[in-house]
């Protein structure tokens, strides 16, 4: 048993990492290059939701079990249920410790037809962990043979030197015999890469296993625990037989994965860069922004009646005239037939037509987002049913609009 199948989630945004380091000069910055950020639009169930049915969308069913790490963020489980129809009864939630992300990814190979879902998200802690830390989500299915096997599993004794002290001393690996020997041991004698989950732990670790290749992704940016297993499955062929790192003061998880088969990769479009300054402006909502409201927003209520359809495109079909209909509606818009559920509308469309908003042009609701992002488009998409929706942020070619 291994996984074959994997969904990369990454958010809408990054900040440069040059800019996080002259603002605090942490010693987790090092090499870094960017640090992905979420949309306004986006926290860490939305983008679990996502991950999860782009998965879905590949496999044509949902996994017969989920093991869900959830990170330091904000989870809503049942908002993460309704939108995906899942059963609770399927899913063992593993939040913090961050060791918890490589326990899901080992039992979701070694079951047959789960999947593991790892999300990373803070998008309202102080800037201190927030600024450091970033986003992503990646969800696997354990399909059949061939694929990614992840048999070589091992824990060792909380690393107690493992919480940072801001702008802080770095963790020093030498002092912790139970963590050092359980990664040699990994290693063995070889030379091995090394995906270590901790930026600030390379280069003594580097010192302590001289023929151990340690490396923390400087593409990714810092996303924690999650950092090792989205380096890995962003190239497996490339990285066979590397070792997976997630220490945390309560238990270190050792994994080494092994390429037996192709594994089907699927990488969301590159984020859009932005000022970490507009990032926290946008998060802070700062008043004055929005002077007038224009009625772009809905009520509460409005918005969760209509969760279903706004997280999965569930549509309804006319009863006399067959014809599918988005948003659902209790009556047909074309006969006045009554309508019934059916199946979600499928999660690619053509580009019917697009427009630019220029600044100035969009409701003041939405004075934030043109602060962060600046001009975006609006556009209308068209389904194989006839259906079209208007959307925001559309990928077209490996583009956003």
């Amino acid at each position: 048993m291994s996984i074959t199948d994997v969904v990369i989630y990454s958010p809408r945004f990054f900040v440069d990492a040059k800019e996080l380091k002259q603002l605090w000069n942490l010693p987790i910055l090092g090499g870094y290059r960017r640090i992905l950020k979420t949309g306004l639009d986006e926290n860490t169930t939305t983008m679990a939701v996502n991950a999860l049915l782009e998965l879905v969308d590949r496999i044509g069913k949902l996994p017969e079990h989920l093991f869900l790490y959830t990170g330091h963020g904000m989870f809503n489980l049942s908002a993460f249920l309704e939108a995906t129809g899942f059963s609770e009864e399927k899913i063992d939630l593993l939040p913090e410790p961050d060791h918890y992300a490589l326990v899901a990814l080992h039992k979701a190979a070694n079951t047959k037809q789960a999947a593991f879902l790892l999300v990373e998200s803070l998008e309202h802690e102080p800037p201190s962990v927030g600024g450091i830390l970033g986003s992503m989500a990646i969800v696997g299915y354990n399909g059949s043979d061939g694929g990614v096997e992840c048999n070589a599993f091992r824990m060792a004794l909380g690393a107690r030197g493992q919480v940072l002290r801001y702008p802080g001393n770095k963790f020093d690996i030498r002092g912790e015999p139970d963590v050092l020997n359980a990664i040699k041991a990994a290693v063995g004698r070889g030379s091995v890469k090394v995906i270590f989950s901790n930026a600030a732990d390379l280069r003594m670790l580097k010192k302590a296993i001289p023929n151990a290749d340690v490396e923390t992704p400087a593409h990714l940016g810092y996303i924690g625990s999650v950092t090792p297993v989205v380096s890995y499955f962003k190239n497996p062929e490339k990285l066979n037989q590397a070792i997976l790192v997630v220490a945390d003061e309560h238990q270190t998880a050792i994994l080494k994965p092994s390429l037996s088969g192709s594994v089907n990769v699927l990488e969301t479009a590159n984020p859009r860069h932005m000022l970490f300054s507009q990032y926290l402006a946008a998060r802070e909502n700062p008043e004055g922004n929005v002077s007038i409201p224009q009625g772009a927003y809905i009520s509460s209520i409005t918005y969760f009646d209509q969760k279903d359809a706004r997280y999965r495109l569930r549509s309804v079909k006319c009863l006399d005239c067959q014809s599918i209909q988005f948003p659902p509606r209790l009556r047909c818009k074309r006969c006045g037939g009554k309508t019934e559920q059916s199946a979600p509308l499928p999660r690619k469309a053509s580009l019917y037509s697009y427009t630019k908003i220029m600044k100035g042009a969009a409701p003041t609701e939405f004075d934030i987002q043109q602060m962060v992002e600046g001009d975006y488009c609006v556009g209308i998409v068209e389904f194989q049913e006839g259906v079209r929706v208007i959307t925001q942020n559309i990928l077209f070619r490996g583009h956003i609009f």
